[in-house]
């Protein structure tokens, strides 16, 4: 039987049926935890599914990051962490410690903004090399107003 990835559901209207009835017919997905800016829509889909009810924030703090990185960690020779604007996600501070953890701390650079990654990242960087940029939509956006070739307004 394949591995079920543990999902937090964030929107508890009426799709959150649907993704519940889907989550019966497939074996490689398990809701266990759901979010909603209203939380009694959220305590209630808690309740019928019996599952746990958290903010849309701590949801999106909640990350498999040793999933995310055991994979990479023989490929990626440096990680080059960022911070974005808000409260949406880990701090790059938090974020850098927790890779440092799985790569190495001699592998990681704790950098302010994607800005600033993107930056030291092509600087360190050799001919060869190639850069791999990955995370929220937030972190690739952002990423991609900084490379030449994506730098045609009408495309982002």
């Amino acid at each position: 039987m394949p591995k079920a990835f543990n999902v937090g559901l964030i929107g508890c209207g009426h799709i959150a049926e649907t993704y519940f009835r889907a989550h019966k017919y497939f074996n490689n997905f398990k809701i266990i935890k759901c979010a909603d800016i209203n939380k009694k829509a959220a305590d209630k889909c808690a309740k019928i599914y019996k599952i746990k009810s958290v903010s849309v924030n701590e949801l999106l703090k909640d990350k498999d990051i040793d999933a995310v990185i055991a994979p990479l960690k023989s490929v990626i020779n440096k990680w080059y962490i960022a911070g974005l604007d808000g409260s949406r996600g880990m701090t790059a501070a938090a974020l850098t410690e927790k890779v440092a953890t799985i790569v190495g701390s001699q592998k990681t650079i704790n950098c302010l903004t994607v800005k600033q990654a993107y930056q030291q990242a092509m600087v360190d960087s050799e001919q060869d090399d190639r850069v791999l940029i990955f995370g929220s939509f937030h972190t690739v956006e952002a990423a991609m107003r900084l490379i030449p070739e994506c730098l045609d307004k009408e495309k982002l």
